[in-house]
């Protein structure tokens, strides 16, 4: 029994949407949004209510983009096989980095949320092996824009010979990847981040939080901001 097997019934229903239906979701119904608008924003927790109802991250084993002590952080909870997430990724995301990480206002976290079968739990131990050779971010990027190729969840794209040939793409030490990854020692890691995603409420991805705010899909890059914008004046 592979890793979602296990993990399917204990999965908000949310997560767990066939291909087909994200398929109709980009093709169909994402059109009548303005940028693929799809989802929405909940406010969690404020400064005025945080006690509580406040949502806290360990984000000592996180990948993390920006300054270490940066005012407002924003943590991204995400699936390699997400179509939705590949949307943010190349959208919002980086206009994030590029208005406001890099200029130290925000620090960014990447965290696992493997929901749509197993091939989502293999790339995100993949992803892990290149973090351990300081290539998490080039790694990410290759297996979102690899993700397109295939409309199919589970169909062989994050194969272990595909992760492999992604390695040496992007410049990993392939022997040693190829060992990371047969050992599946960051499997924990990756766990842990789903379990504390179950427990913050998310339900789907990509799932984002801006200093507490919960916000669900992919929304255009102005909503990020007017959220970020709002935090930085507090």
């Amino acid at each position: 029994m592979g890793e979602y097997e296990k993990q399917r019934q204990s999965l908000p229903w949310g997560t767990i949407v066939p291909a087909a239906l994200f398929s109709f979701v980009l093709m169909g119904v994402a059109l009548s949004f303005s940028g693929y608008e799809i989802g929405s924003v909940k406010h969690w927790f404020s400064a005025d209510d945080a006690g509580k109802n406040a949502v806290f991250f360990d984000l000592s084993r996180s990948s993390l983009m920006g300054r270490p002590d940066a005012p407002v952080t924003v943590v991204s909870f995400s699936d390699f096989q997400c179509p939705l997430c590949a949307i943010f990724h190349f959208g919002a995301e980086q206009a994030i980095m590029d208005t406001f990480v890099k200029k130290g206002l925000v620090r960014f976290v990447f965290k696992h949320y493997p929901s749509l079968g197993d091939e989502s739990f293999v790339a995100a131990y993949a992803s892990e092996c290149a973090k351990e050779q300081g290539k998490f971010w080039e790694y990410q990027d290759f297996l979102f824009d690899r993700q397109s190729q295939s409309i199919l969840e589970n169909s062989g794209i994050f194969s272990s010979a595909n992760l492999m040939s992604a390695a040496e793409q992007v410049g990993l030490q392939k022997s040693m990847f190829e060992q990371c990854l047969s050992s599946e020692r960051y499997k924990e890691n990756v766990m842990r981040d789903l379990e504390e995603g179950k427990n913050a409420g998310v339900q789907g991805t990509p799932t984002v939080f801006v200093n507490g705010e919960k916000i669900e899909g992919s929304l255009p890059f102005e909503t990020y901001k007017t959220i970020i914008e709002k935090n930085l004046k507090k």
